[in-house]
């Protein structure tokens, strides 16, 4: 199984042998051939792979930790800095507590901070970024570690941190929520199953949709959960038709529904089979929450893993970048436009460079900021911007 956290550091590999090969393979950086939608923008400080991006208050985008190089653990970064899109300018903010990839952060609803949890390496205490202040605050402690959960903001300006490794290899079914004004974490529930690197959305009745999951031991699965944060309880949602495990993107539509799509699906198997076996998906599925049900949609032009989803003010979702091919490696730079009303993908143009584990977010004036992540050499600090006007 491949996890997208992963994909760079071969030695974690468990899929094929091939694929460390053809990633070590020494061949030309990934060619791009942008569009007239994309824009380079000035680089950040630093190589970024693995971090996170969100949107501020201010209209500005915070970029935090991830991995600036494969030298573990050296390469991890704990550093942070902000874009201004008014001015196409970067600068520090100051340093977490501690270096981190593969975490999550939120925005806190009234507060405008910036919730970080967890990472890939280790349980990690929990950290707010206050914008006004540029200053990191751990909080209090959590119950277990949540490396590579999920985690979700709510409308009173609390958050809920979902299952994840507690320890090394063991995942949990902890719920836990954060109460901004104590600072402090309580335990609100379990989920139906222990599982790791979920995606997760609110919906707008409140309640949490978790899919793309990892149970264990079982492995990938389609089933999703949907957790009622009132009531404190989970429950089964319709199945997806594939796992979308690992490295799939989620995304809010504007009625309400929810677009999933590529990941890794089923476990490989045994056997001369697992030759033939791809594993990166070009799914699309979209949940609708009033029939807790999932329905295919037309598949992206190509697998994907690793890669981003955008809603866009319009209301379609543009998906850019993430990994394909799995016995090359390769990278996408093309990006394609889902159309909620159709059920479609329209190509949009490709990206100035090629990127998976890169960090995106749409700017207050519409735009997509698009940031960092890896190409077949190396990680990446440039950033550029999609103007969905220009078409």
């Amino acid at each position: 199984m491949v996890r997208h956290s992963d994909i760079a550091p071969c030695a974690a590999l468990t899929l094929l042998a091939l694929a460390c090969d053809a990633f070590n393979r020494e061949r030309p950086r990934c060619e791009a051939s942008p569009g007239p939608n994309w824009t380079v923008v000035a680089p950040m400080a630093v190589p970024r792979s693995g971090h996170t991006v969100t949107l501020l208050d201010s209209g500005q985008v915070l970029v935090a930790g991830g991995l600036r190089n494969h030298d573990y653990p050296d390469g991890i970064e704990a550093s942070a800095e902000v874009y201004d899109p008014a001015t196409d300018r970067w600068h520090p903010v100051g340093s977490m507590h501690l270096p981190r990839r593969s975490h999550r952060t939120v925005r806190l609803r009234g507060s405008g901070k910036v919730l970080v949890v967890g990472g890939q390496d280790g349980p990690s205490p929990a950290e707010v970024f206050d914008p006004a202040a540029e200053t990191w605050t751990q909080t209090g402690p959590l119950s277990i570690g949540h490396n590579v959960g999920a985690l979700v903001a709510l409308s009173d300006g609390s958050a809920l941190v979902f299952g994840g490794f507690a320890q090394e290899g063991v995942p949990t079914t902890r719920i836990e929520r954060y109460d901004p004004m104590s600072n402090t974490w309580s335990v609100v529930g379990d989920t139906l199953a222990a599982s790791t690197y979920d995606v997760a959305a609110r919906i707008e009745d409140g309640s949490v949709l978790l899919s793309g999951r990892e149970l264990t031991p079982t492995g990938n699965t389609t089933a999703s959960e949907r957790f009622d944060p009132s009531t404190g309880v989970s429950r089964n949602t319709g199945p997806q038709a594939r796992p979308h495990a690992y490295c799939g993107a989620l995304a809010q539509l504007a009625d309400g529904r929810l677009l999933l799509t590529g990941g890794e699906s089923e476990d490989p198997p045994s056997g001369p089979s697992r030759e033939a076996f791809v594993p990166w998906l070009d799914v699309a599925e979209v949940f609708d929450p009033v029939s807790d049900t999932w329905r295919t949609t037309q598949p992206m032009s190509s697998d994907r893993c690793a890669h981003t989803l955008t809603t866009l003010l319009d209301g379609r979702v543009l998906a850019a970048g993430g990994w394909h091919d799995v016995r090359e490696f390769r990278v996408h730079s093309h990006t394609e436009i889902y159309d909620p009303a159709s059920g479609t993908w329209s190509p949009s143009g490709s990206m100035h460079a090629c990127r998976a584990q890169h960090g995106a977010v749409r700017l207050q004036d519409g735009r997509v900021l698009v940031v960092g992540g890896e190409d077949e050499r190396g990680i990446l600090a440039s950033a550029e911007v999609y103007d969905p006007g220009t078409r």
